[in-house]
């Protein structure tokens, strides 16, 4: 599938007007059912579904691990995935928290290193200009990276692949090219993952449920700065 499209538009600069070609990204509207029940219906670009449905599926508490899907069947022509879980996945929702490490800790100069690389990595930004990325970093480089119309599919992406290849989450970090409000924090929190860091900034109630469940929180992240929230204690 195509992740971008070149339509013809009308570009007006200087007082002068001229016809020509530009890149959009596309966009792809995908319908989740879980054992046959209608579960989601996701806007996304159509890149990476596997992980996507999986860190979809894990970040609403459907399943644990991927060891609770038996299946997954994906018809891009019609725009629809079927998941088939395992007798006994968890399907409710309530499940997936977790507490995040509390002995891992790692350097401000590192995670703004690492986030003035990831800022710089997205050629779908640089192609359209309309683009969310995010990835997952451990203490030696950057592990995952991944991009999405949605920076809420580009979180449940990174999540899917490391879900996938069974990575543990307890010495990473995420960085999201996004703001971070309330609904992406509770993915961060089920995860487990120490630290989140932005480019944007969080909202109060994302805050406020960092502080609560131990998790890192930084954003503004750019340059040499950064806004620290809260667990400025894993950051030397």
């Amino acid at each position: 599938m195509k992740i971008i499209e070149s339509i013809q538009i009308t570009r007006y600069e200087n007082g002068c007007t001229l016809k020509k070609e530009d890149n959009v990204i596309a966009e792809y509207s995908l319908a989740i059912s879980v054992n046959g029940i209608a579960a989601a219906d996701i806007l996304c670009t159509p890149s990476s579904l596997r992980e996507l449905i999986i860190g979809f599926l894990f970040c609403k508490g459907i399943i644990q691990t991927k060891n609770d899907v038996k299946e997954i069947l994906i018809e891009e022509g019609k725009r629809i995935a079927n998941v088939l879980l395992v007798p006994g996945a968890p399907a409710d929702g309530l499940s997936n928290i977790q507490q995040p490490s509390h002995d891992f800790t790692v350097s401000t100069a590192y995670i703004l290193k690492q986030a003035n690389l990831f800022y710089g990595k997205s050629a779908l930004f640089m192609a359209t200009g309309a683009i969310h990325s995010c990835c997952l970093c451990d203490e030696r480089d950057i592990l995952y990276f991944e991009e999405d119309i949605s920076r809420h599919n580009a979180v449940d992406k990174v999540i899917g692949r490391a879900l996938s290849d069974s990575v543990s989450f307890d010495s990473t970090f995420l960085i999201t090219s996004g703001r971070i409000p309330s609904d992406m924090m509770v993915k961060i929190i089920r995860c487990g993952i120490p630290i989140i860091v932005s480019r944007s900034a969080p909202t109060d109630a994302a805050a406020a449920m960092a502080k609560e469940h131990g998790v890192t929180l930084a954003g503004f992240a750019r340059g040499g700065c950064m806004n620290i929230y809260s667990g400025e204690w894993r950051l030397k």
